[in-house]
């Protein structure tokens, strides 16, 4: 620090202060959940299909990349897709048996949507009111599915296999 600057011949010269920029308001939150989507297993040919040609373009990679050398490092178990982020989600509003109802739809190779499930019955209530509005974001995970790891005991890659899903991660903004 010049103390020099702030003195001008024995008095205390006061430091200009700038004009304070107001801070724009943030918005707050008014909804964040975190869930699986209903009803995926009707559509696991269609999301196995997205899966394989975001693979074969590059978009997702299998197994975060490990080459079997890399399994051969490590003890741990390493999903083939699993907890990648989705291509673009969307949810429709739509009524089901006289009911209000949300189509989860995920976007495939060309940019078309294809439906893979809708959103659970204990969360269409809280997420209803916000469908359409433009503050909603929503984001997927993959998760479940193979899942692979190498046996130092006996040699061998183990592949297990669980149920596939997407996990959906919502937040409004107001």
């Amino acid at each position: 620090m010049d103390i020099l600057k702030y003195l001008v011949f024995g008095k205390e010269e006061k430091e200009e202060k700038k004009p304070s920029k107001k801070k724009e308001k943030e918005d707050k939150i008014i909804y964040s959940k975190r869930f699986n989507v209903a009803g995926i297993s009707n559509y696991y040919d269609v999301i196995k299909d997205i899966i394989d040609k975001g693979c074969e373009r590059g978009i997702y990679s299998r197994y975060k990349g490990y080459t079997n050398k890399d399994f051969k490092n490590t003890t741990e178990s390493i999903g083939e897709i699993a907890e990648q982020e989705t291509n673009t989600i969307n949810l429709v509003k739509y009524e089901y048996k006289g009911k209000d109802a949300i189509r989860v739809l995920l976007e495939g190779e060309h940019g078309e949507f294809h439906e893979i499930g809708s959103i659970p019955k204990k969360e269409l209530d809280g997420l209803l009111p916000y469908i359409g509005n433009k503050k909603l974001k929503v984001k997927g995970f993959f998760v479940g599915g193979v899942y692979k790891k190498y046996d130092k005991e006996k040699n061998a890659f183990i592949e297990t296999e669980y149920d596939l899903g997407i996990e959906l991660s919502i937040v409004v903004r107001g």
